[in-house]
């Protein structure tokens, strides 16, 4: 992913149920991250 001067970004933990117990254990993430200078936007995901 480029560096990013200008834009926005959204981080969501999608931990649900017996997972969200576990902190630290589990990670269930997406990250959103919109760059208003090309009008793009990048996300990524990660499951364990």
């Amino acid at each position: 992913m480029p560096e990013i001067e200008s834009g926005w970004y959204k981080l969501i933990d999608r931990r649900t149920g017996l997972a969200a117990q576990f902190d630290g254990l589990v990670f269930n993430l997406t990250l959103g991250v919109y760059d208003a200078d090309t009008d793009t936007l990048y996300f990524c995901t990660i499951d364990t």
